[in-house]
């Protein structure tokens, strides 16, 4: 079955409101948000899916956005439309709270809890920069609620050379059993050229026992003139034959600037062919806005691409008329 869905952005002139991510309570509802501020201050999306039974657009969710006085986002909300109720329902929500450079410095993830009727910490990101002003670290944790605390999880440490290029990714996992932090794995980047984006990515995964790093997998990247990537291949190390073997792989066309079009390809070892397996088409407006997305998943017996999934995006101020949670 075909599925659609419309989605409606509403762009407001963002105000200030200060974000409190230590003290949750601090933190004031959507409602009050918009009761305080007026629905003409946050930017919101509204998204609708399609129904085939009644032949209509029928509203779905939306995102509320509010920015902080330098036009930093520092709080999204995602709510879904309860039809039954003629409501918004909470559904998840991130706050981002940024340093003296104006760098992103946490982001806390939470969704809701509708028996409590409050919000429940999942997810901590904290970012970590160098004198550059490089990303050099990020620490995530998760929320322990039987021990009200955060409990470090993982560790992912940049590392860049004199021309300011990201050469290595190093990704470290947290042992509570041995209250230490171990190697997991790690990504090698390679430039073919003094600008740019990396060409080459070979990730490897720690043998603990071995106390040595082996081979996992490789990214390769093509780009076009304008440094968009035109191509993204993944294989895998075969230590047996000692070769890479080819998976995936993505290709990516482009109209100037805007991605117009991305399909996603398997390898079939027995062809040793690229097979096709899912695309995505995109158009955009007279103000290179994406206007529509549509996905096509490849038919094999077919042999051509089939319409699985519609997108409509478009820009209006009328606002459905619903009642606020």
């Amino acid at each position: 079955m075909l599925k659609q869905c419309l989605v409606l952005s509403i762009v407001f002139t963002p105000l200030f409101v200060q974000a409190q991510i230590e003290d949750e309570q601090a933190f004031p509802t959507p409602d009050s948000l918009l009761r305080k501020v007026g629905q003409e201050n946050i930017d919101t999306s509204y998204s609708f899916q399609w129904n085939d039974d009644l032949d209509h657009w029928e509203i779905h969710g939306r995102e509320l956005l509010f920015y902080n006085q330098k036009h930093k986002l520092f709080t999204r909300i995602a709510q879904e439309w309860s039809i039954d109720d003629s409501t918004w329902e909470n559904t998840e929500r991130d706050i981002k709270e940024y340093n003296d450079d104006e760098k992103l410095h946490q982001s806390l993830h939470q969704t809701w809890n509708e028996e409590a009727n409050n919000w429940v910490n999942l997810e901590l990101k904290t970012f970590i920069y160098n004198r550059r002003g490089e990303k050099s670290e990020i620490l995530y944790q998760q929320w322990r609620k039987a021990l009200g605390e955060w409990i470090s999880t993982v560790r992912y440490f940049f590392e860049y050379n004199r021309e300011g290029e990201n050469v290595s990714l190093l990704i470290r996992r947290y042992s509570s059993d041995r209250d230490e932090w171990f190697n997991y794995q790690r990504y090698l980047f390679h430039y073919y050229s003094d600008y740019g984006p990396p060409n080459e990515a070979i990730v490897e995964r720690w043998n603990g026992s071995k106390e040595t790093w082996r081979r996992l997998g490789k990214y390769f990247m093509m780009y076009n003139f304008r440094g968009k990537k035109t191509r993204e291949t993944r294989s895998t190390w075969n230590s047996s034959i000692s070769e890479w073997v080819n998976g995936v792989r993505f290709l990516f066309s482009y109209d100037k600037k805007l991605k117009t079009r991305q399909i996603k390809q398997m390898w079939n070892s027995r062809t040793e062919q690229w097979q096709n397996g899912v695309k995505y088409t995109y158009s955009y407006d007279e103000r290179e806005e994406l206007k529509e997305e549509n996905k096509y998943r490849w038919d094999v017996d077919k042999q051509k691409w089939v319409l699985v999934h519609r997108l409509r995006y478009a820009s209006d101020k009328t606002e459905p008329v619903n009642k606020e949670r």
